[in-house]
């Protein structure tokens, strides 16, 4: 792999060249020759370190959802894009609750046992405005992935204190992704 991409590299270095960017091309060579020489050599992972950081940057998640709740005035799942939608944008949020349901035998005795029942939350949300452009055409729901975070603005002090402590939130998650 390594020695084709060279050997691309040394064919397109007129044009390169022509355009400018000849150091730039050097230089992806050089990394090149380095992250073939890491492929053959290995590079050294410390796992207990990787395992602590995850720890720590799990609990940092889970104190800065706490705090999105708190900003935010109602108990949502952070990581739950219809959730953080309707927190966003207003909407509803579905909840799932358990009920111990008594179910009468035909001799009489009582089973009890446990199912999921749904109901439908209405969220006002924190009033900011979706773009355009981060609707679903499927769905018709907003995206709250980071590309159309971007484009939120906050008109408030309340949205302000959301949306910092949330890009922090998904900084860590993708932090964490990489090491496990």
């Amino acid at each position: 792999d390594c020695e084709l991409t060279r050997q691309v590299f040394l064919k397109q270095v007129k044009s390169c060249e022509k355009a400018g960017l000849l150091n730039l091309a050097y230089l992806c060579s050089d990394m090149t020759r380095v992250l073939a020489t890491m492929e053959s050599n290995g590079v050294l992972f410390d796992v207990e370190r990787a395992s602590e950081y995850c720890v720590e940057y799990t609990q940092r998640v889970k104190d800065i959802e706490q705090e999105l709740i708190s900003v935010a005035g109602i108990t949502f799942n952070p990581s739950s894009s219809d959730q953080l939608g309707a927190v966003l944008f207003g909407g509803t949020i579905k909840r799932e609750v358990q009920e111990l349901v008594a179910k009468q035998r035909a001799n009489g005795t009582y089973r009890v046992y446990t199912r999921k029942a749904a109901y439908i939350q209405k969220v006002k949300g924190l009033g900011f405005t979706p773009h355009d452009s981060t609707k679903s055409k499927k769905t018709g729901k907003y995206s709250t992935g980071n590309d159309a975070l971007k484009w939120l603005v906050p008109t408030t002090t309340r949205q302000e204190k959301f949306l910092l402590p949330l890009f922090d939130s998904k900084k860590s998650i993708k932090f964490i992704s990489t090491l496990v």
